[in-house]
């Protein structure tokens, strides 16, 4: 609910080090008509020299998405300490925003159709808006000069798809002309309930002609889990398709799994397919198993490299391991390697192990023989309580709850709701 862009660097203390405040182009926002910020992406092209201490150094693009439409490319870097920044590509807005009076006379649920999921890999943007219309720009021209704004290559929509939503966007090849793209949303299943499918895209550039080439790839569903029958056995066995019920809160995937949460305390997960040579129809997604998460109700959920960090209503992140452990006669799915407490009364959270103790408590077990701590907290995570049928959380017992969560391979950071305001929180995987 704001224009404006707060840029923070995070330090082993706990505490945060504001690095500046980037601000909309001129003419987009007033104080009277506020362009406010709907999506911020970072672009996952960036690489860094050998030797890069990459907590020092910030993301070398950053996209953002404003209320009216229009987003910018910016390119950022950190020069002793301070925040240097500069806008490599503007696209101007569709429309003008609202004056704040006619917002506070009229209700409007969400105004126009703003870009709220987005990906950057350089030179290639997708957005998708809140009516799932999908946009692929470039930052090149066809001459191979960056581009004073963003050239639109394509568009689709679709009328079935459902937020929540993720995007990813890599690159198919080494030659960087390649791209693969896929949308993971959520599609509806009679009468209440939600399940995910991806859709793939191909981007094709090519660096003589400047043309581009967008086709729609492999549309994966989830399948009932009788698609070996063959169609003539009778009577034929209908499965259910396992989704959520409820509203779906948050989606995720990582080219291998997908997750899926409601407003229940469970996340589903799914195996995606791989191609099958010499198949005529795509394989289906298959549920995998089910993760009793938290003992109150799921607010967000992250997944990336068979990793997923949920954060729950019990002010709870917690962090699961998906792969499985091929070398075990019993493979262990959806381990509970740690979680953090989001505690009351602004004390700092501790990091724990699977165990539930904190580090510096943890004993050394002998190779093969599990401390009785961990064996106690796998049980507990797999019979932690569920919240009855219709009850609700009220607004002043909603304290502490994680709102939004990101990670990678050093750290969380969490958007937590505290009272009446809201706080950026950061976790370290080595505590």
């Amino acid at each position: 609910m704001s224009p404006l862009v707060h840029i923070h660097r995070s330090s082993p203390g706990g505490s945060t080090i504001s690095l500046g405040i980037i601000p909309p182009p001129p003419g987009w926002s007033s104080p009277s008509r506020p362009d406010n910020v709907t999506a911020i992406t970072a672009d996952q092209a960036v690489s860094f020299p050998d030797g890069t201490d990459l907590s020092s150094v910030l993301p070398a693009r950053l996209g953002v998405f404003y209320q009216s439409g229009g987003f910018v490319v910016l390119h950022m870097t950190v020069t002793s300490g301070r925040l240097v920044w500069s806008r490599e590509s503007i696209h101007p807005p569709n429309s003008r925003p609202r004056p704040l009076r006619r917002r506070a006379t009229t209700y409007t649920s969400l105004e126009g159709d703003p870009v709220v999921v987005a990906a950057v890999h350089y030179p290639i943007i997708i957005t998708c808006t809140h009516a799932f219309h999908l946009t692929f720009y470039s930052l090149l021209l066809p001459d191979g000069s960056p581009a004073s704004r963003p050239v639109q290559i394509g568009g689709m929509h679709s009328d079935v798809s459902f937020h929540p939503a993720t995007l990813s966007l890599f690159p198919a090849s080494d030659t960087a002309q390649q791209f693969r793209a896929a949308l993971t949303y959520c599609t509806p299943l009679y009468p209440y309930s939600w399940t995910v499918a991806v859709q793939e895209f191909n981007i094709r550039t090519s660096s003589t002609s400047g043309l581009t080439d967008i086709t729609r790839g492999e549309c994966w569903n989830v399948g009932r889990g009788d698609e070996d029958i063959p169609d003539h056995v009778w009577p034929r066995k209908l499965h259910p398709i396992i989704g959520v019920k409820g509203r779906p809160v948050g989606v995720g995937t990582d080219g291998r799994w997908a997750v899926l949460a409601g407003q229940d305390n469970q996340i589903q997960v799914y195996s995606l397919p791989t191609a099958k040579s010499g198949s005529t129809k795509p394989a289906p997604i298959a549920h995998s198993h089910t993760l009793l998460a938290h003992s109150a109700a799921i607010t967000s959920i992250a997944l990336a490299s068979g990793r997923v960090i949920s954060g729950g209503r019990d002010g709870r992140v917690l962090v699961w391991e998906l792969d499985e452990d091929t070398d075990l006669e019993d493979p262990l799915r959806g381990r509970t390697v740690a979680y953090v407490e989001v505690r009351p009364g602004g004390r700092r959270p501790k990091w724990r192990g699977a165990a539930g103790a904190d580090e510096e408590e943890e004993v050394e077990r002998e190779e093969g023989l599990p401390h009785p701590q961990s064996i106690s907290g796998a049980a507990r995570s797999l019979f932690l309580p569920r919240l009855p049928e219709g009850f609700e959380v009220r607004d002043e017992q909603r304290r502490d709850i994680i709102r939004q969560l990101a990670f990678d391979e050093e750290k969380i950071v969490g958007l937590v709701r505290e009272g009446q305001g809201e706080v950026l929180k950061v976790w370290g995987f080595n505590g």
